[in-house]
């Protein structure tokens, strides 16, 4: 089981949820644009050094170096940084579960660049889990958000979902998931250096340091949830892995519920939402093979 691509990407929605926990704390403190800073960072510090150790001589300058670059600039890149503006508007449980809708443009992508064909279960189990998430985010709630989060965490979605079918091409010319996510913060310095004249002033970089401190934290889990991701997409298809990932939602719901019922409250939508989801990978994973 350990083996297979279905429980790395499993376990990897784990590390996904705990690591959501610290984004709206983090986004209180600090920027969004520091936030995804911050995150490539992490990543960098973690994957290079374990990158050159483990594979000292390995050829990187060759077509995957810039799929990785790509990647990057999508994930930890833009992605985030949408997401992380979308969490802060309208809170982790309703932003994690808009986010889970980016396996389609992850199954999309599969096709048009890397060639995949999913079979009718596969589609059957996304577009199950997409509805459910739809069902999540359309919920009457009690209290007022920021309606503009929604947009924010479309566009991560979008973000998020192109950088898995570029990673799976980079893996076909540098095999390795640690430089991958080694190679990646490269894309995403240089996007945000560039989208940096772009911000008001004050969404630009404030090393506040509790704010840094919790999206450390969730760049950590991040980081291991990316490398898990990656070592299943070696394995498997992202037609398949991509949208079992997308799972974290539901552990997200029952944390927050948890720890932050008064602010995130769980309404019957929200666990028809959730059953749905259950549902799709359920299909994915016994089907989608």
């Amino acid at each position: 089981m350990i083996e297979s691509p279905v429980a790395f990407a499993l376990f990897a929605a784990v590390a996904l949820a705990f690591s959501d926990l610290a984004i709206r704390p983090g986004a209180r403190h600090t920027t969004a644009f520091t936030g995804s800073l911050v995150l490539a960072a992490v990543h960098f510090i973690l994957f290079a050094p374990l990158a050159l150790w483990r594979f000292p001589h390995m050829d990187i300058w060759n077509p995957g170096f810039w799929w990785y670059v790509a990647s990057g600039a999508m994930d930890p890149g833009l992605g985030p940084l949408c997401y992380f503006i979308g969490v802060s508007r309208v809170g982790i449980a309703r932003g994690s579960s808009i986010i889970a809708t980016y396996p389609l443009f992850s199954t999309a992508g599969a096709v048009l660049l890397v060639g995949e064909h999913p079979n009718p279960w596969v589609w059957t189990g996304t577009v199950a889990i997409v509805v459910g998430v739809a069902s999540l985010a359309s919920e009457r709630r009690t209290q007022t958000v920021d309606r503009s989060g929604f947009v924010f965490l479309l566009l991560a979605a979008l973000f998020l979902g192109l950088a898995h079918p570029f990673r799976k091409i980079g893996l076909n010319y540098i095999p390795s998931a640690v430089v991958g996510l080694a190679i990646a913060p490269a894309g995403c310095f240089v996007t945000l250096l560039l989208i940096a004249p772009l911000l008001q002033a004050d969404a630009r970089l404030n090393l506040n340091r509790k704010g840094v401190g919790y999206y450390s934290l969730h760049a950590a889990g991040n980081g291991l949830a990316l490398f898990l991701i990656l070592t299943a997409l070696r394995l498997g298809e992202v037609s398949v892995v991509i949208p079992l990932t997308r799972t974290f939602p539901l552990i997200v719901i029952f944390l927050a519920w948890l720890f932050l019922r008064q602010k995130e409250p769980i309404t019957l939508r929200l666990l028809l939402g959730a059953v749905l989801i259950v549902l799709g990978a359920a299909v994915i994973t016994g089907l989608g093979n």
